[in-house]
């Protein structure tokens, strides 16, 4: 016999992990009332909305999916997702974003007003001056602007 060719050709074995995992998901939104009676006493838990749902996550071979051994594949479960929402939940995420939009407004007009406040201050001599205010404009020794 000779070893020119006559041995079968060896499939390299690599060892493969499979994983399975499934996660619980409890996402409530509510709010925390103290009792202004009694500062003693715990608040309480007032739920407005929640979701609950189970995730389940597992790498397989295809084989079991689509028929082709060769591909590893990642399945997803999504089990009984529950959504609920009060009307209370929404009246107060409107008042909620109304508010934190007329604030962002005022903020950005007080930030705009004062940006024209210092340009107005400042000489344009000493605007000129500073580095990289006026991209387009070059300053030298032999040249003055005025």
């Amino acid at each position: 016999m000779s070893s020119s060719g006559s041995h079968p050709t060896r499939q390299p074995t690599f060892n493969r992990v499979f994983l399975k995992a499934k996660v619980d998901v409890n996402l409530s939104l509510g709010q925390l009332i103290r009792n202004m009676v009694f500062e003693e006493a715990e608040s309480e838990y007032q739920q407005y909305a929640f979701f609950k749902t189970r995730f389940g996550l597992k790498n397989d071979m295809s084989d079991e999916v689509s028929g082709d051994a060769e591909k590893e594949v990642v399945l997803i479960t999504l089990t009984r997702p529950l959504i609920y929402i009060q009307p209370v939940a929404v009246d107060k995420a409107i008042l909620v974003w109304l508010n934190y939009k007329n604030a962002y407004e005022y903020w950005n007009e007080q930030r705009s007003s004062l940006n024209t406040e210092v340009l107005a201050a400042m000489p344009f001599q000493q605007v000129r001056k500073i580095p990289g205010f006026l991209p387009g404009l070059k300053m030298s020794k032999d040249v003055v602007c005025s």
